[in-house]
């Protein structure tokens, strides 16, 4: 067969093949592309008038967001909290094992205020408790924990403003302590060496509650500052190849579009919710328990990829709907070799 053919044959199989994401094992992405937030699904506190998507400072892609928190900044249980959040589809969660990867930075003319932040963590549906733990306090320490059976702190640093620090986060999804997992790398070292822990909170039924990750700042209301934070790369895969460009060489997220996906909800409850501006009203957060990582029962408004709002109660769990998961198909053959051309880029800033 004359060579001309064999690339129009490999061409044709390439675009047969396309499906949007390059990466057969990207979950999910949070890392701003398509310019807003249609990615994430949950909205705590005033974002619309906190968090801008911007193009400088970027550290993957084209965009990254800017999270802004003032005193009388109040969301959910009258609490000092900017944050925007995840809840991915609740079946299959437990057992599943998965790779999350981000990128943060705080410039270097912030004053960080002295107390607790929460600025990435994770938080059982339903119970409202929180698994895990991304923490910084006065004199810029930061530590990882994680609170299933009782807090620990597997990892603290001093986190350097000025720069971009890149995360990746390993975590078996169980409430078995011999079952679960967590192993974390901290800009390409590996901070956390795999660690068998819990990492699931179960209800008063014996069911394990799947977790929904926020991201942003949750932070102690006496703090007097006005704090800046930046987020950007955020994603979810099943593969540490799709997080890590190799040994020590962390490569970000591919570009493309997502699909949204459903996912069942959990429970059903009361509780009242305002749409549309982003604000909700009800449900009641334990303040005394948060710097040990416990949030309580809050009410949260979501949005799906499509800008549809739904309540997230004490047993509401609208937001899986329209949760932006990705789809992929397998490319074969040829048709790979052709693709693989389209090439991962990470602007390091």
């Amino acid at each position: 067969m004359p060579l001309r053919w064999v690339l129009r044959l490999a061409v044709a199989l390439a675009i047969a093949s396309w499906s949007p994401v390059a990466a057969a094992e990207i979950v999910w992405r949070g890392g701003f592309e398509p310019g807003d937030l249609s990615e994430w699904n949950e909205f705590t506190g005033p974002v619309d008038e906190r968090v801008t998507i911007v193009d400088d400072p970027v550290r993957d892609g084209m965009y990254a967001a800017r999270v802004e928190i003032r005193p009388g900044d109040l969301g959910n249980g009258g609490l000092n909290r900017v944050e925007i959040g995840h809840h991915p589809p609740g079946v299959g969660f437990e057992g599943s094992e998965r790779f999350y990867a981000w990128s943060m930075l705080i410039p270097q003319d912030v004053t960080v205020g002295a107390g607790w932040h929460l600025v990435t963590y994770w938080e059982a549906e339903v119970l409202y408790t929180n698994a895990m733990s991304f923490r910084l306090y006065a004199d810029n320490l930061f530590n990882f924990a994680t609170f299933v059976g009782g807090e620990q702190v597997h990892w603290s640093t001093t986190f350097e403003q000025g720069t971009w620090h890149d995360f990746v986060l390993h975590v078996v999804w169980s409430p078995d302590p011999s079952t679960g997992l967590v192993e974390l790398w901290y800009d390409d070292e590996l901070a956390v060496p795999a660690t068998n822990v819990a990492t699931m909170h179960t209800g008063g039924d014996g069911i394990a509650r799947p977790n929904f990750l926020h991201q942003g700042v949750l932070r102690w209301e006496q703090i007097a500052e006005t704090e800046v934070v930046y987020f950007d790369g955020t994603v979810e895969a099943t593969a540490l190849a799709d997080v890590m460009g190799g040994p020590g060489g962390t490569t970000g997220t591919d570009g493309g579009a997502t699909e949204s996906s459903g996912g069942a909800a959990d429970d059903t409850g009361g509780g009242e919710t305002t749409t549309g501006s982003g604000t909700t009203s009800g449900g009641g957060i334990d303040e005394g328990a948060l710097e040990s990582g416990t949030t309580g029962a809050t009410t949260t408004t979501t949005r799906g990829s499509d800008g549809s709002t739904g309540s997230d109660d004490a047993g509401v769990n609208a937001g899986d709907e329209g949760c932006g998961c990705t789809t992929s198909r397998p490319v074969a053959g040829l048709a790979f070799a052709v693709l693989v051309l389209v090439a991962r880029t990470r602007r390091r800033g």
